[in-house]
């Protein structure tokens, strides 16, 4: 009986603590590191998440943050290995270095005969003193590196082919890009100029884009005819100016065909 009676009380106190509701106020840890913030996130959707998944959950947020960390203002490492410089030619051109596992034997090509100096500002100048497509004149080179000699009808196809995209993405991509190296007053400069580097990178790749699609039409050896490469490159130059009705300036032209023929005698050694 004395038993029954010392815990009656106890059970009244329980039984009064189980009908008051219990609100529990819980105020959100900021996670200390970018590691706990991960794992909350990933173990808040899904619980059970191997080692594997974890680690790779990790390298896409790394990815992500460094996407989202501002650039320095001369330059930006792409996905291609490579620091584009702030010239801006079109042409993916805009690069110092590359990684040459990466893309087709054309992207290839473009890049290493893109590096050579002179190429740059000759490029520049044909692209915006005669509105050329320096992706249709670096094909037109790659095919002469190969030995093919080209007319203007068969660039007009090729055109045609990538017009399209030319004009929706890589253009577009370039204006905007240009349009940043000098932001109206009430935009942040650093941000602008990050947002810069960032279309810069989108502006590349789908160059590479519009040379992948140039590349895939069809065999080098079927394009054209056979012929000297260096014979053939300045063939295909000219075929280059008779598409767009131009005529081109003679420094410019120079400094690309010496620079193709450095690049086949490198090649070649």
């Amino acid at each position: 009986m004395r038993r029954r009676a010392q815990q009656a009380p106890l059970k009244r106190k329980e039984a009064a603590h189980e009908e008051r509701p219990q609100v529990r106020e819980e105020t959100p840890k900021r996670a200390s590191t970018a590691r706990e913030a991960l794992r909350g996130l990933i173990y808040s959707s899904s619980p059970k998440v191997s080692r594997a998944g974890l680690k790779k959950e990790r390298r896409v947020y790394r990815l992500r943050r460094c996407a989202a960390m501002p650039r320095r203002r001369w330059g930006i490492r792409s996905a291609y290995g490579f620091m584009c410089d702030t010239s801006g030619c079109s042409a993916g051109a805009q690069c110092m270095e590359t990684c040459v596992d990466s893309g087709s034997d054309f992207w290839r090509f473009s890049l290493s005969l893109y590096r050579r100096a002179g190429v740059p500002p000759a490029c520049i100048a044909l692209q915006d003193g005669h509105g050329l497509d320096v992706n249709i004149m670096l094909f037109a080179l790659w095919l002469a590196s190969k030995g093919r000699a080209i007319e203007a009808t068969d660039l007009a196809r090729a055109d045609a082919a990538v017009s399209g995209w030319r004009r929706e993405a890589v253009i577009a991509l370039r204006g905007v890009r240009r349009y940043l190296r000098e932001p109206p007053s009430a935009i942040d400069l650093g941000a602008a100029a990050s947002l810069r580097d960032r279309v810069k990178a989108v502006e590349l790749e789908s160059e590479r884009l519009q040379q992948e699609a140039l590349f895939a039409l069809r065999p080098s050896g079927e394009w054209g005819r056979p012929e000297e490469p260096a014979r053939a490159a300045a063939l295909n130059m000219d075929a280059c100016a008779v598409l767009i009705g131009a005529r081109f300036e003679d420094a410019p032209r120079a400094a690309i065909l010496e620079a193709f023929r450095a690049l086949l005698a490198d090649r070649a050694s």
